[in-house]
Parts: C-alpha cells; structure tokens; sequence
C-alpha cells in the first residue's frame, strides 16, 4: 500500500476519485499510519459520496475519537442514505459513547453531533424508531417524497394505546368527525377507516391533510351575486340548488341562480398542524384507535 499516493488520491479534485480514496482507506485501516488524521476532512468533505463512505469506515473503529470525528457529519448536508449511515454508525459504536454522553464528556462543542447522539439512544430503545420519525416529520418542513414516505413506514411500525388513542380522538377529533355514535357529522366518518386506508396511509392523512382528501369533502368557496363569500363541502346538487355543508350541523341549500363565483379548491378543512400538539406517543396511540376501526358501513 502506498500511503503516500492514497494521501494525495484523498483529497483529488473529484468527488468520486475521493470517495473511492476513503474506501480504500477503511479496508486497509491497520496498515495505514494516521489513518485518523486522514480520514477527518473526508467526513466533511463537499461530495456527499465521500462524506458516506468517511462515516461507513468509522463505525470499524471503536473509540471515543472515532465518535467525535464522526459527529462533524452531524453539521454537513444530508439525505436519507447519510442520515442512515451515520445512526447505523453511531448505533455500532455506542460502547464508545454511551456512558461518555452520561457524564456529559463527549461532544462538548459540537451541540448538532450531540443532539445526533441523543437521538440514536432514543432508536436505540424499543419502538422508538416510530417516535422520532413523528417528531421528525412534524419539525422538518424540508422533507423529500422519499424521505416522508420511509419515515410513514417507519410510523407504521409503531404501536400505540387504542384505549389512549380514543381518549386523544374525543378530544381532538369528534368535533368534525364520527366514529359510531361518537362525535360530529362534517368531515369524514371514520368508523372505517382502518379499512379503507392502510396504517401509513392513516398516519400521513392526520400529518398532511391536503396530501389525501376523502370524495366528497373537497372544499369549494362560493361567491354570491351581492358579494358574500362560503365556504365548504357540496353536498347535494340539482339543476337549479347547491347544498352546501358549511360546518358541523350547518347546513344552506342554495340557487344556483344566485352564485356569481364557484371555485374547487384542493385544501381540506381539517387544520395544518394538528399533529404538532400532540406528544408523539400520543400520535402512535391515535392512529393505533383509526387503524382499529373496520365497521363494515357508515352513515
């Protein structure tokens, strides 16, 4: 092996030649004198492959200055591949660092690495995979398509308190919908919706309201000749009326005659952000209630 050429291979001009520079560095770790010291500027490196591969060689090095050097990731750039790599790291190396982040030894001036390593203890418990996922995907508005549907995956995975979770829907629920006798006509009855929609598909309808609305509840604003303005669901129509359900127990029969403006808008009634003021846990025990609903028919 020729330590100097790899030194140089390194820190080449393309990503790629550098990438493939910190393979060769991982497989041939013993025999490289300042492995180390080479392999710091690769975890931060501008090529994401590099940084990868820099972060995949450190989970083979058990030590606390493995850990440190590996959580200057934590402040780079990621996607869902990095964000894997560097928990399957963190997770293969937590001998290193467990009881170091107990006695607040590690990461000191590092607050994004250590706030990493606080998050892979919590995965590291029993079903906790789905807890970070929900805080994951209420705080981070950035998230890809792929990204929101692996961490949905992971929500699914999860499971809740149905018994918790019905307490959460009468409290945060029933005032638009209805599950049996419980709760409000207006939007969606869900007393089947654990077999309409899959476990993913449930938790992504509370999250994102606009990503999925049920026919029948796509909101339509209308304009009237003398200029006032309703708003919501169409739910009846003939040639000359429109009936409109306005709200929980409202309901206006209209003339056709008398709309100057009808718009369809792809929004639903149900807030953005009810998710956020539930504790995850809370989240997972609701969906666990929905997903448990199977009535073979609603009214």
């Amino acid at each position: 092996m020729d330590a100097t050429l790899l030194a140089k291979v390194l820190r080449a001009k393309t990503g790629d030649a550098r990438a493939a520079a910190t393979r060769v560095l991982s497989d041939e770790w013993e025999r490289i004198p300042a492995a180390m010291t080479l392999i710091k500027p690769q975890v931060t490196d501008e090529s994401a492959r590099t940084r990868l591969e820099a972060i995949r060689a450190l989970s083979f090095v058990p030590t606390k200055e493995a850990v440190e050097t590996v959580l200057l990731a934590a402040n780079q750039p990621g996607d869902y591949w990095l964000n894997y790599t560097l928990n399957a790291t963190l997770l293969a190396l937590a001998p290193a660092w467990k009881e170091e982040l107990k006695r607040g030894t590690i990461a000191a001036n590092n607050p994004q690495g250590l706030a990493r390593l606080r998050e892979v203890e919590e995965l590291s418990k029993p079903g906790s995979a789905a807890i970070v996922a929900v805080r994951r995907y209420v705080a981070e508005s950035d998230l890809g398509k792929q990204e929101k549907g692996r961490l949905l995956t992971d929500i699914s995975r999860g499971r809740g308190n149905a018994s918790n979770g019905h307490a959460i829907y009468s409290r945060m629920c029933a005032a638009c919908h209805k599950v049996g006798p419980e709760g409000t006509e207006y939007g969606p009855d869900l007393g089947d919706i654990g077999r309409r929609l899959k476990r993913p598909e449930i938790a992504e309808s509370i999250l994102e309201p606009n990503a999925r609305i049920a026919k029948g509840f796509e909101t339509t604003n209308l304009t009237s000749g003398d200029g006032h303005a309703l708003t919501g669901f169409v739910i009846a129509e003939t040639k000359s009326t429109l009936t409109v359900r306005l709200g929980p127990g409202m309901v206006q029969e209209m003339k056709k005659s008398d709309i100057k403006k009808r718009e369809p808008i792809r929004q639903s009634s149900m807030p953005d952000g009810l998710s956020g003021t539930m504790a995850p846990q809370e989240f997972l025990d609701l969906v666990e209630f929905l997903a448990a609903q199977n009535a073979a028919s609603t009214k």
